[in-house]
Protein backbone atom coordinates (compact mmCIF):
# COMPACT_ATOMS: atom_id res chain seq x y z
CA UNK A 1 0.00 0.00 0.00
CA UNK A 2 1.28 3.45 -0.86
CA UNK A 3 1.91 5.91 1.97
CA UNK A 4 -0.51 8.46 0.56
CA UNK A 5 -3.34 5.92 0.63
CA UNK A 6 -3.49 5.70 4.44
CA UNK A 7 -4.83 9.25 5.05
CA UNK A 8 -7.24 8.83 2.15
CA UNK A 9 -8.58 5.59 3.63
CA UNK A 10 -8.94 7.15 7.09
CA UNK A 11 -10.83 10.11 5.61
CA UNK A 12 -13.06 7.75 3.65
CA UNK A 13 -13.89 5.64 6.70
CA UNK A 14 -14.63 8.68 8.86
CA UNK A 15 -16.82 10.21 6.20
CA UNK A 16 -18.92 7.00 6.00
CA UNK A 17 -19.77 7.10 9.69
CA UNK A 18 -22.79 9.08 10.76
CA UNK A 19 -22.86 11.59 13.58
CA UNK A 20 -25.25 10.74 16.39
CA UNK A 21 -26.74 13.88 17.97
CA UNK A 22 -28.08 12.86 21.35
CA UNK A 23 -29.51 14.56 24.38
CA UNK A 24 -26.13 14.77 26.14
CA UNK A 25 -23.40 14.03 23.55
CA UNK A 26 -22.59 13.99 19.84
CA UNK A 27 -20.59 11.03 18.56
CA UNK A 28 -19.43 9.82 15.15
CA UNK A 29 -20.12 6.11 14.71
CA UNK A 30 -20.88 3.54 12.06
CA UNK A 31 -22.92 1.40 14.45
CA UNK A 32 -26.49 1.55 15.68
CA UNK A 33 -26.95 3.71 18.80
CA UNK A 34 -29.51 2.02 21.05
CA UNK A 35 -29.38 4.06 24.25
CA UNK A 36 -27.97 7.15 25.96
CA UNK A 37 -28.11 7.52 29.74
CA UNK A 38 -26.43 9.22 32.70
CA UNK A 39 -24.68 7.59 35.65
CA UNK A 40 -23.53 10.21 38.15
CA UNK A 41 -21.49 12.77 36.21
CA UNK A 42 -20.88 10.34 33.32
CA UNK A 43 -22.87 9.92 30.12
CA UNK A 44 -23.02 6.46 28.55
CA UNK A 45 -23.73 5.89 24.86
CA UNK A 46 -24.72 2.29 24.05
CA UNK A 47 -24.01 0.83 20.60
CA UNK A 48 -25.11 -2.49 19.12
CA UNK A 49 -23.11 -4.44 16.53
CA UNK A 50 -26.24 -5.86 14.92
CA UNK A 51 -24.80 -9.36 14.44
CA UNK A 52 -27.18 -12.19 15.33
CA UNK A 53 -24.45 -14.78 16.02
CA UNK A 54 -21.17 -13.05 16.89
CA UNK A 55 -17.95 -14.98 16.40
CA UNK A 56 -15.30 -15.27 19.10
CA UNK A 57 -13.75 -11.89 19.85
CA UNK A 58 -16.60 -9.83 18.36
CA UNK A 59 -18.50 -7.40 20.53
CA UNK A 60 -22.28 -7.42 20.86
CA UNK A 61 -22.81 -4.21 22.83
CA UNK A 62 -20.33 -1.38 23.23
CA UNK A 63 -20.63 1.38 25.83
CA UNK A 64 -18.72 4.62 25.27
CA UNK A 65 -18.44 6.58 28.51
CA UNK A 66 -18.15 10.37 28.38
CA UNK A 67 -17.11 12.94 30.95
CA UNK A 68 -17.64 16.60 30.02
CA UNK A 69 -18.71 15.57 26.49
CA UNK A 70 -15.40 13.74 25.81
CA UNK A 71 -15.02 9.94 25.62
CA UNK A 72 -12.85 8.75 28.52
CA UNK A 73 -13.62 5.05 28.84
CA UNK A 74 -15.14 2.13 26.97
CA UNK A 75 -16.87 -1.13 27.89
CA UNK A 76 -18.05 -3.94 25.64
CA UNK A 77 -19.79 -7.30 25.82
CA UNK A 78 -17.80 -9.83 23.81
CA UNK A 79 -18.33 -13.47 22.83
CA UNK A 80 -15.47 -15.90 23.62
CA UNK A 81 -14.99 -19.64 23.62
CA UNK A 82 -13.46 -20.96 26.83
CA UNK A 83 -12.91 -24.69 27.30
CA UNK A 84 -15.11 -25.50 24.31
CA UNK A 85 -18.05 -23.47 25.65
CA UNK A 86 -19.19 -20.05 24.53
CA UNK A 87 -19.06 -17.42 27.28
CA UNK A 88 -19.81 -13.73 27.22
CA UNK A 89 -17.54 -11.26 29.00
CA UNK A 90 -18.06 -7.60 29.83
CA UNK A 91 -14.69 -5.91 29.35
CA UNK A 92 -13.73 -2.46 30.56
CA UNK A 93 -10.97 -0.24 29.15
CA UNK A 94 -10.37 2.07 32.09
CA UNK A 95 -9.23 5.68 31.91
CA UNK A 96 -5.69 4.42 32.58
CA UNK A 97 -5.89 2.25 29.44
CA UNK A 98 -6.04 -1.12 31.24
CA UNK A 99 -8.47 -3.77 29.95
CA UNK A 100 -10.28 -5.56 32.78
CA UNK A 101 -12.99 -8.23 32.72
CA UNK A 102 -15.87 -6.94 34.85
CA UNK A 103 -18.53 -9.64 34.41
CA UNK A 104 -19.08 -13.08 32.88
CA UNK A 105 -22.32 -14.44 31.46
CA UNK A 106 -22.73 -18.19 30.78
CA UNK A 107 -25.08 -17.45 27.87
CA UNK A 108 -25.89 -14.45 25.73
CA UNK A 109 -28.01 -12.06 27.81
CA UNK A 110 -31.55 -12.21 26.44
CA UNK A 111 -32.16 -8.53 27.09
CA UNK A 112 -30.00 -5.45 26.67
CA UNK A 113 -31.42 -4.07 29.96
CA UNK A 114 -29.64 -6.81 31.93
CA UNK A 115 -26.24 -5.74 30.55
CA UNK A 116 -27.12 -2.06 31.02
CA UNK A 117 -27.87 -2.61 34.72
CA UNK A 118 -24.47 -4.31 35.17
CA UNK A 119 -22.73 -1.33 33.50
CA UNK A 120 -24.60 1.06 35.81
CA UNK A 121 -23.51 -0.97 38.87
CA UNK A 122 -19.87 -0.74 37.75
CA UNK A 123 -20.00 3.00 37.01
CA UNK A 124 -22.01 4.18 40.03
CA UNK A 125 -19.94 6.31 42.38
CA UNK A 126 -18.82 4.33 45.41
CA UNK A 127 -19.76 5.68 48.84
CA UNK A 128 -16.96 5.81 51.40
Amino acid sequence: MKRWMVPVMIFFLLSCAEVYHGKYVDYRTGHKVIDEFKVGNLVVLALESGKKKPKTGEWIYRFVIFRSRYPVREMWLEANIVGGRRRYYLYDRTEEGKVVSRAQFPSKPAEYEFVKQRVIQILEPKED
